[in-house]
């Protein structure tokens, strides 16, 4: 699968087709676009946002809502979390491979909030690893 997403807005995938169907779909847009690789909602184990605060860890997190990460914070389906069930929950859908990546990027940057989804099957180009981080952002 491939999300057509449209050049400078930031409004998400706007088409998710097959490979199959990129030449049509292409031809039929009329505006600006660039492809990438979809992410396989429907597998998602986990997904939402997390931090680490003084309180420790922190964030909104959705437990397998099949839903692109947009549709399942309009739903609701995201809901605060505190330290032990964020770090229970990463123990639970996150191998061990990806949660050493996402403590080496909470590592480097401490005050960021990241934006994560991990799926029932490796996803991404490493072998082994079954998380995909969205966004790091610090502001």
């Amino acid at each position: 699968m491939v999300g057509f997403r449209e050049l400078g807005t930031f409004s998400g995938v706007h088409e998710i087709v097959e490979r199959a169907a990129i030449m049509a779909t292409a031809a039929r847009w009329r505006r600006p676009f660039f492809i990438d690789e979809a992410a396989p909602d429907e597998r998602n184990t986990l997904q939402g946002e997390i931090c680490r605060t003084h309180r420790g860890w922190e964030g909104y997190l959705g437990v397998r809502t099949g839903r692109r990460m947009r549709a399942a914070m309009a739903e609701g389906l995201l809901t605060p979390r505190s330290t032990a069930t964020v770090l229970a929950l990463l123990a639970r859908f996150v191998d061990p491979s990806s949660r050493d990546d996402l403590d080496a990027l909470v590592d480097l940057f401490p005050e960021a909030t990241i934006e994560l989804a991990a799926y029932d099957i490796d996803v991404g180009v490493i072998p082994g690893r079954n998380m995909l981080v969205w966004e790091c952002r610090d502001y």
